[in-house]
C-alpha cells in the first residue's frame, strides 16, 4: 500500500462526502479557504485535508466570505 495521498476533482467531493456541495466546495476554494492544487483548469483537494477541514473547522474565514464572490468585468 502507497502513502499516496488521495485527490478529489470538485465534483468528486459530494460522492464522498454526503451533504456537502460543489458550491461550498467551490467558495472554499476560490477564497483560499481550503488548500488545493491546480491541474490545467481542474482543482484537486486531497481527501484527508478536506476530512480535516470538515471535522476541524478554519476559523480564518467567515461565512460572509464564502457567500460573495469576486466580480469581475465580461467583455
Amino acid at each position: 500500500m502507497s502513502n499516496r495521498p488521495t485527490m478529489l476533482k470538485i465534483k468528486e467531493v459530494p460522492e464522498r462526502f454526503p451533504g456537502v456541495t460543489e458550491h461550498m466546495i467551490r467558495q472554499l476554494v476560490v477564497t483560499g479557504a481550503l488548500p488545493h492544487v491546480m491541474v490545467g483548469k481542474k482543482y484537486l483537494i486531497c481527501e484527508q485535508v478536506l476530512c480535516e477541514y470538515l471535522t476541524k473547522g478554519n476559523n480564518q474565514i467567515e461565512q460572509s466570505e464564502l457567500t460573495h464572490g469576486k466580480i469581475r468585468k465580461l467583455y
